[in-house]
C-alpha cells in the first residue's frame, strides 16, 4: 500500500476531523446532559481515534 501524499493525507485529516464533530455535536449543548451512554461513549471515542490516526498519517507525509 502507498504512502498518501500530502493532499491526500491533508482531505482524509480533514474528513475525519468532521466525522468526528459531527458525532461529537449532539452532545456539546447544556441540555445534552445526562444524554451520554456507552454507546455513545464508544462513537466519540472511536470517531477521535480515526481522526488522531488521519492526524498521524498526515504529519508522516509532511516528514517524508
Amino acid at each position: 500500500m502507498a504512502k498518501p501524499s500530502k493532499k491526500e493525507a491533508l482531505a482524509a485529516w480533514r474528513a475525519a476531523e468532521q466525522k468526528y464533530r459531527d458525532v461529537l455535536e449532539p452532545y456539546l449543548g447544556d441540555e445534552s446532559v445526562g444524554m451520554v451512554d456507552k454507546s455513545v461513549a464508544i462513537a466519540i471515542t472511536k470517531a477521535r481515534v480515526k481522526a488522531d490516526k488521519k492526524l498521524d498519517a498526515y504529519l508522516h507525509a509532511c516528514l517524508g
